[in-house]
């Protein structure tokens, strides 16, 4: 491809040496899982980003393979897929990560911060053929930046596992993963009666209570980052929207632990969702899923 003309279908004009065949790959169907490298996140992350970083969050894009209509399912904020957090693989001091993943699962990354909060989302998504080592340069790194000459650090060891995120977020589900928060730290004041009552944080009415708090509101960030249609390097949700701000600042005598704050960040970057899946089959084979790949998860 020409960096000027961007010229398709070029034509030979003087004889050249044949070039060399790309041996076929060979799936090894007798695998169930393979390996997935990154040789540096921080390439494509604005300088004042680098060293932030420390784990990737791998989230597996699932489909809506159900006909809806005219009753839609109601699982969140638009869009025509689900998710489900596999977990958390860690990243090297020098950027690098090196892990596996089930074969034949559509997943996205993440990059997190030490407390667990987005960097960085990867706005496409990818998949492993049965025993394939895939791996990437960057994140969101230049088309036509080569590979760096060097042996990262993730490279000379073990693919790590996947640690499981927290209770709630495989698949996701909102009253899980967000309602004990509240329930410890919120109702008593946001319930009817209450001295807040107004802004009610009970399990009828909480997820559209933070969806649309502040401004702006986490509704209108998500609907803003769709309409750009690109990731932007530090704009993720839990960290542009007014609801996470507040907690930040401190809310009155609330103390959220490292648990708690997961959790919102978790629901907050997965784009607040409701549901994690269209229906009770989905959920099953979700959950079989994770039977399935006990061997790649760690303890």
């Amino acid at each position: 491809r020409d960096a000027e003309l961007s010229a398709m279908y070029p034509t030979l004009i003087r004889p050249r040496p044949r070039p060399s065949t790309i041996p076929k790959i060979e799936l090894r169907r007798e695998q169930s899982s393979g390996e997935f490298l990154i040789q540096d996140v921080y390439e494509g992350l604005p300088q004042s980003m680098h060293g932030q970083a420390r784990y990737l969050r791998v989230v597996e894009a699932h489909e809506r393979h159900i006909h809806t209509s005219p009753c839609n399912i109601w699982v969140g904020m638009g869009g025509f897929e689900t998710k489900t957090v596999l977990g958390c693989v860690p990243i090297e001091s020098d950027g690098s990560a090196y892990f596996r993943v089930p074969s034949g699962v559509t997943f996205f990354l993440q990059a997190l911060d030490e407390e667990g909060m987005a960097v960085q989302t990867m706005r496409s998504a990818t998949y492993l053929q049965p025993g394939q080592t895939y791996s990437c340069i960057g994140c969101h790194e230049h088309r036509q930046t080569a590979p760096p000459n060097v042996v990262v650090t993730a490279a000379r060891r073990r693919p790590s596992k996947i640690t499981p995120g927290v209770e709630g977020s495989w698949p996701l589900d909102y009253q899980v993963l967000v309602q004990p928060v509240l329930e410890k730290h919120c109702v008593e004041c946001h319930k009817a009666g209450g001295e807040y009552a107004e802004f009610d944080l009970t399990a009828a009415s909480s997820y559209d209570s933070l969806l649309d708090y502040g401004t702006p509101s986490l509704r209108q960030h998500v609907s803003a980052r769709y309409r750009e249609g690109r990731s932007v390097a530090g704009a993720c949700a839990s960290r542009m929207n007014a609801l996470w701000k507040l907690l930040d600042d401190g809310h009155y005598e609330v103390d959220l632990t490292a648990d708690d704050r997961r959790r919102l960040a978790t629901w907050m970057d997965t784009y607040g969702q409701r549901l994690g899946s269209f229906g009770e089959d989905q959920e099953q084979r979700l959950r079989e899923l994770r039977r399935r790949m006990a061997s790649l998860l760690a303890n």
